[in-house]
């Protein structure tokens, strides 16, 4: 990543499929990601406004398990968000 400063917040909304214990492994190597756990399913609006409750940074971004990112990224974007202050999101 060519961005510096981030955390990688994985809200865990009652999955079943064993990603819950790949995660609590790759966290004990990366303290960057913080997992959050739902106590039952609330769906994908209430899973990221719970991740955007827990976020410490002024940027937000989301990916979803079969989103792919490219070089660059997330250090374009907030590059450009910064450089544009009226845009609400890109």
């Amino acid at each position: 990543m060519d961005y510096p400063n981030f955390e990688i917040i994985i809200v865990d909304d009652g999955s079943t499929d064993g990603s819950l214990e790949e995660i609590k492994k790759m966290s004990l190597s990366y303290p960057e990601i913080k997992l959050v756990k739902t106590l039952s399913r609330r769906g994908i609006p209430r899973s990221r406004n719970i991740g955007i409750e827990v976020a410490q940074g002024e940027f937000v971004a989301f990916l979803d398990i079969d989103m792919k990112v490219g070089k660059g990224w997330p250090g374009e974007l907030i590059k450009f968000l910064q450089q544009n202050q009226a845009a609400g999101g890109v």
